[in-house]
C-alpha cells in the first residue's frame, strides 16, 4: 500500500506533477522554473473500505511552455525506466515525511540509492 489511511492522499496528484516536471526539465537540460509541462491528474482514492487503494493517473505533455514568453520547448527523450524509480523514491520520501512506517527497509535502500 503506497499511502495508509493516516496520510493525505490528495497530495499524491501534486507530488506526481512535481516529479513529472522535474523529469522533463532534467531531460531537456533546462533549469528554468518558468517552463511548465501540461499535466492532467486524476486521483482515485478507493472503491470502498475493504478495497483501500489510492492511486493517481497522470497525463502529461512532452513539451515545456515558458510561461513568461509562450515559447514551446519540445523534449525529445523521456527516461521512462528512470522515471519509475524516481517516482518510487519520492513516494518513499513522502511516506517517511508523513510519519508512515516503511515496512521493508530493503526496498527503501534499493529505491533511495
Amino acid at each position: 500500500m503506497i499511502f495508509e489511511r493516516k496520510c493525505e492522499v490528495e497530495k499524491i496528484t501534486t507530488l506526481a506533477s512535481d516529479v513529472y516536471k522535474k523529469i522533463l526539465l532534467s531531460s531537456s537540460g533546462e533549469k528554468q522554473d518558468e517552463r511548465q509541462p501540461g499535466t492532467l491528474a486524476a486521483l482515485h482514492k478507493s472503491v470502498n473500505v475493504l478495497n483501500y487503494h489510492p492511486h493517481v493517473h497522470l497525463t502529461g505533455t512532452r513539451e515545456l511552455v515558458n510561461t513568461a514568453t509562450g515559447e514551446i520547448h519540445e523534449v525529445h527523450y523521456i527516461p521512462f525506466k528512470d522515471a519509475r524509480f524516481i517516482w518510487i523514491k519520492r513516494i518513499f520520501q513522502a511516506r517517511k515525511t508523513a510519519g508512515v512506517e516503511i515496512k521493508s527497509a530493503v526496498n527503501m535502500k534499493i529505491y533511495t540509492e
